[in-house]
C-alpha cells in the first residue's frame, strides 16, 4: 500500500451505525441534533431582541385595533390579534399579553420600512422604555404615552 493513500480510517466524514465521524471524532447523532436545536433556538432569540431594539429605536406608532381573540391550550392563554393601516394598507400583528377586548383601540409601533414588523406601544414601553427614549421620532409624543 502506497504511504500517502488515503484509507477508510483517514476519511474526513464517515457514518458508522448511529454515528457521524468528523476528523476521527465519533459524534453520535442525537448530539447533532441537540447541538443544531441549541444553534437554532440561539440564532432565534438573538434576530428577536434585535427587531425589538430596531423596532424600539427606529419605530413609529399608530393607532389599530383587537379584531379577533383566540384562546389557546387548557390554561387559556389567548391571542390577541389586531391590525391596523399604513399608507393604505392593512398589517396585522399579535400579541398574547394585550388584555382587551374585540373592537379596543390599541396603539401600535412598526418599521416605517417594514410595517410587518410591529409590537404593540404597550408592551414595548413595559419592556423596552430605555430604547424608546432613543427613538427621535417618538420623544415628541411620549409624554401621551407614558406618565
Amino acid at each position: 500500500m502506497k504511504k500517502n493513500a488515503k484509507t477508510k480510517q483517514d476519511s474526513v466524514f464517515r457514518l458508522d451505525g448511529f454515528s457521524l465521524i468528523i476528523f476521527r471524532k465519533k459524534f453520535h447523532f442525537i448530539h447533532i441534533l441537540l447541538i443544531m436545536l441549541s444553534i437554532y433556538f440561539l440564532t432565534y432569540s438573538i434576530t428577536g431582541t434585535v427587531n425589538r431594539k430596531k423596532l424600539a429605536e427606529n419605530g413609529e406608532v399608530t393607532q389599530g385595533y383587537v379584531y379577533d381573540i383566540i384562546s389557546k391550550g387548557s390554561k387559556g392563554v389567548k391571542d390577541y390579534k389586531y391590525r391596523f393601516n399604513v399608507n393604505g394598507r392593512t398589517y396585522y400583528g399579535f400579541d398574547i399579553y394585550a388584555k382587551k377586548e374585540i373592537g379596543d383601540s390599541v396603539q401600535i409601533m412598526y418599521l416605517p420600512d417594514n410595517p410587518k414588523e410591529n409590537k404593540l406601544l404597550d408592551r414595548l414601553i413595559k419592556n423596552d422604555m430605555k430604547r424608546l427614549r432613543k427613538n427621535t421620532l417618538f420623544q415628541k409624543e411620549i409624554k401621551k404615552y407614558v406618565p
